[in-house]
């Protein structure tokens, strides 16, 4: 969706939510209505993208989840946008809503396939990014998916010293991402 100004290079906190974004603050509503067009003109919701602010080439369903747009994220996905799509050194849709707590965003992804076992690069799955960052309405999301294995609850980063989601929750003092780990069947 880089065509018709969709990219126009708004800074990071803004966020997915900047790219179509006015100089008189569009509301949402406008922001999907031109994502839906562009859409519906053939123009793919997975094409990578370079972006001033990501390192890597991006997607606008990783950004739209980073930003916490539950609306465009589901329009996205309703356009045919892989849940699953791995950009940069290991990162997904999920993995990005889930580190920056954004629950609802993670329910949608995971309702629509979205899986939590793609470990990046780093060896963190989004389970155990969520986790570190408290995020507990995330991490029990992501615990209710079919696609949340005991390995991905065990998964240990060999540059942590092989600490699990339930260690780094611990860490972070995180009573509630605690509980939700240790309910885990996984």
């Amino acid at each position: 969706l880089s065509g018709a100004g969709f990219l126009s290079g708004r800074r990071k906190r803004d966020g997915f939510a900047g790219f179509l974004k006015n100089a008189n603050g569009e509301t949402e509503v406008t922001r999907i209505f031109e994502a839906k067009r562009l859409l519906e003109a053939g123009v793919s919701p997975d094409r990578p993208v370079k972006v001033a602010w990501q390192p890597f080439r991006t997607t606008p369903l990783l950004e739209a989840a980073i930003a916490g747009e539950q609306a465009l994220v589901a329009m996205l996905l309703d356009g045919k946008a892989d849940p699953n799509l791995v950009v940069g050194p290991g990162l997904t849709a999920v993995y990005e809503a889930g580190r920056n707590g954004h629950a609802a965003v993670v329910q949608c992804l995971c309702n629509r396939g979205a899986s939590v076992d793609t470990i990046t690069s780093d060896g963190f799955s989004p389970l155990y990014i969520a986790s570190q960052n408290g995020h507990a309405e995330c991490v029990a999301a992501m615990l209710a998916s079919p696609s949340c294995s005991a390995a991905v609850a065990n998964c240990a980063p060999e540059e942590l010293g092989g600490a699990t989601a339930l260690h780094v929750a611990c860490q972070s003092g995180s009573l509630a991402v605690v509980e939700h780990l240790l309910r885990c069947d996984g």
